[in-house]
């Protein structure tokens, strides 16, 4: 391990205020301030550690981003000052910023080079998530803001039009979370090549809108049965019962009119889940 890692390592508790600080600055500091302003200090600080050499002693995973060819059409930025135009592009929650700051870090290893010549970067939301984990594990952020990280960077290239799959998106991170995904998704655009098309995203909060509102059911809680009612007709608890209960929540998300409790316990009476 050479020696910005290893103090990244050894050192996470002093280093958090940093990356902290950096990405949730407060307004109030800062002294007459225009909304664009207030924007550049959001990446203002990453670029002066990179600058000062310090970048490496605290978040050395997004040294290898830094002037890192994208060699592709819709990008006009290395990786690290897309990364960086996206984090200056959204509102201030951390939770947001956090994702945006590591949702593209493993680019550099899932780099690959079409016979175009043209580059690709399959899988790297996922390899993203993985790497941000350990990150913010490392730094000693909550468990709760790492797990809400994690899903929206393993989830921000995930573009859907239809209902059922934008259903299951919000089971997936979580009804609080989806606003914070379009958030992130939102500066993803803005931080590629002009023109921008948002389109797709518009109509994924058209309709996720239109699907809380009418109050679809969405997880497991939104079922018209629980646990209890499995046990009434001899479904031991465990997990047995909660994968019938996640098997009923998949077919209720293809069709909510099965929600009933007659419906669903006729299924599992039926098929077993």
């Amino acid at each position: 391990m050479d020696a910005p890692c290893a103090l990244a390592e050894e050192r996470p508790v002093c280093l958090f205020p940093t990356v902290l600080e950096m990405l949730y600055t407060d307004p109030v500091f800062i002294v007459k301030s225009t909304s664009a302003s207030e924007q550049l200090m959001k990446a203002y600080g990453f670029r002066l550690l990179y600058d000062c050499n310090l970048l490496s002693f605290i978040i050395p995973e997004l040294c290898v981003c830094v002037g890192f060819d994208q060699r592709n059409p819709h990008h006009d930025k290395d990786v690290y000052e897309h990364i960086l135009s996206v984090v200056e592009a959204t509102p201030n929650d951390l939770t947001v910023r956090l994702a945006e700051l590591f949702h593209d870090i493993a680019k550099p290893d899932t780099f690959t080079v079409d016979e175009q010549g043209i580059g690709h970067f399959y899988g790297h939301e996922r390899e993203s998530a993985y790497i941000a984990k350990k990150i913010m594990q490392r730094l000693q952020f909550d468990n709760k803001r790492i797990e809400d990280v994690f899903l929206l960077i393993a989830n921000h290239l995930a573009f859907c039009e239809k209902r059922k799959t934008i259903k299951k998106l919000m089971n997936r991170v979580g009804q609080k979370n989806i606003d914070k995904l379009y958030h992130l998704m939102e500066g993803d655009i803005k931080g590629h090549k002009p023109p921008y098309n948002f389109d797709k995203l518009h109509i994924m909060i058209g309709r996720t809108k239109e699907l809380v509102e009418t109050q679809h059911p969405l997880s497991v809680k939104d079922l018209s049965i629980n646990g209890y009612d499995l046990s009434v007709i001899g479904i031991e608890k465990g997990k047995a019962m909660g994968s019938i209960l996640a098997a009923l929540l998949e077919k209720v998300l293809e069709d909510p009119s099965l929600n009933t409790k007659e419906k669903l316990l006729n299924i599992v009476k039926r098929n077993g889940c």
